[in-house]
């Protein structure tokens, strides 16, 4: 090895050692390795493919070079210890909901012996498809997914098709062999949500939900919306359904919230599709000086506030989806796959519960 090779190397395998046990540690790439030694690509590249081959590093093709999951047990002369790898991929960990089922995943990971490696893909499309790219170089045993797009998601399972892995989907419909879902029983939930407000009086019933485009399960939600209305003789309403995009949601909320309630006067009763949307609500009609339950009745869904229900002004009335079940059954059908045991295709559908507190009221007089 050359002295300009010798340096690269040296380099790398200091910032290797200091990363060791941050596997997935994202190395620089060749071009730049190429500006900072002043050497060609011819230089460096037999070098990365060298720390490749002591199993150091791995590399994802269009993306870069990355440290192992391995390195720290090679650099230390220990054999690596042989682990049962699981991806879990969510579009978001901040949320109380995302936080709550991913401790429910790991939990049942860690009764099986298995360990899970976690991806944020923040929404975005691609960044799920880097996700999986990544999570296949560290040799996982399955994946655990909540989908950006449940509505479109051919690149995503064929990536994992393409890698023959079993995978398990959360609050999506995949209808495929070795690859299943679990998902809240959205339709009855919402259904059963509609006739709660139904017969307590309420006729003009609004819904506010996001990205409904993206989400089959929105659409699940509203389909038993409207289902309930239809039963009961009652008209659907284009008006009364707020569809926020994501960007809505996170910018323009307030002024979209308080057009869609100040135009559709009539309302009684809302049933906001997620806590944030429910707890946004809440805010809006506050500046709108409407009260809680006496001026319009407020659903939300996931309950993600339970734990400081007491210390909220309005305690909301929600549907709570079973976490801890959805998190069990969907660890152990991934489980039970991976030891190449047959599993029930299609989707498992799980019973939310029905929570009611002080945002709900009858107009009965």
């Amino acid at each position: 090895m050359n002295e300009k090779s010798s340096s690269v190397e040296k380099y790398l395998m200091k910032l290797i050692e200091a990363n060791k046990s941050a596997p997935g540690y994202r190395l620089p790439s060749e071009n730049t390795l190429c500006r900072m030694f002043g050497v060609s690509r011819q230089v460096v590249h037999p070098v990365l493919e060298k720390l490749k081959n002591r199993n150091l590093i791995y590399k994802i093709q269009g993306t870069g070079s990355f440290v192992s999951l391995h390195a720290a047990d090679i650099l230390q002369n220990r054999a690596p210890v042989k682990v049962n790898v699981i991806a879990v991929i969510l579009p978001d960990l901040s949320t109380v909901f995302m936080q709550t089922l991913l401790q429910n995943l790991e939990k049942q990971a860690y009764l099986n012996k298995y360990s899970i490696l976690v991806f944020s893909s923040d929404f975005d499309e691609k960044k799920e498809l880097e996700c999986i790219r990544r999570a296949v170089s560290l040799h996982v045993k399955g994946f655990i997914i909540y989908l950006v797009n449940n509505n479109q998601y051919t690149e995503s399972l064929n990536l994992i098709k393409e890698n023959a892995l079993p995978a398990v989907f959360i609050d999506a419909k995949i209808h495929e062999k070795n690859y299943v879902s679990v998902c809240s029983n959205n339709f009855i939930d919402i259904e059963n949500a509609t006739n709660q407000l139904i017969h307590l009086g309420h006729k003009h019933i609004g819904i506010i939900c996001s990205d409904k485009d993206k989400n089959s399960i929105v659409l699940d939600r509203i389909s038993g919306y409207r289902s309930c209305l239809k039963n009961f003789n009652i008209p659907f309403h284009k008006a009364y359904l707020l569809n926020l995009t994501r960007t809505a949601e996170s910018n323009s909320w307030f002024e979209d919230i308080g057009d869609y309630l100040s135009e559709n006067e009539k309302l009684t009763a809302i049933i906001a599709l997620s806590s944030s949307l429910g707890l946004k609500t809440v805010e809006v009609l506050k500046s709108m000086k409407k009260r809680i339950p006496n001026d319009i009745s407020l659903i939300g869904y996931e309950d993600d506030f339970s734990n400081v229900i007491d210390l909220m002004s309005i305690r909301l009335t929600a549907v709570k989806q079973n976490l801890p079940s959805i998190g069990e059954t969907a660890m152990r059908q991934l489980i039970t796959l991976i030891m190449g045991y047959p599993v029930e295709n299609g989707v498992t559908l799980i019973s939310s519960e029905y929570i009611i507190r002080d945002s709900v009221k009858s107009i009965y007089r």
